[in-house]
């Protein structure tokens, strides 16, 4: 099921290249159903949410957590205020309704 289309990614401001998208995509998605036991359903909330995923995902890729960086004995410190698990669910817990994220049948 297709719940993002790039260009609606690209409209609400993502950054992933067209053939990055598929599979940043599918991660996002799989990452999503995890979080909501399989209950998401297209519409406006989970494109968005997945379009932040996408880009948050990506961030995490490309070392954007390092935080400092010291060349002499080289000395590298990682911002890591929050896991990457933990940041994607506060995006999905920020965007959908709460009935998708309950974990109550």
């Amino acid at each position: 099921m297709e719940y993002l289309d790039y260009q609606t990614y690209k409209k609400l401001g993502g950054k992933v290249d067209e053939a990055a998208f598929p599979n940043a995509l599918q991660k996002a998605v799989d990452k999503l159903n995890y979080f909501t036991l399989s209950k998401i359903e297209p519409c406006e909330e989970v494109e968005r949410c997945l379009a932040r995923m996408v880009d948050t995902m990506q961030e995490g890729n490309s070392g954007a957590n390092i935080s400092s960086f010291s060349n002499g004995n080289v000395s590298v410190s990682f911002a890591d205020n929050q896991t990457a698990d933990e940041q994607l669910y506060a995006i999905a817990e920020e965007l959908l309704p709460i009935s998708m994220l309950s974990r109550c049948i």
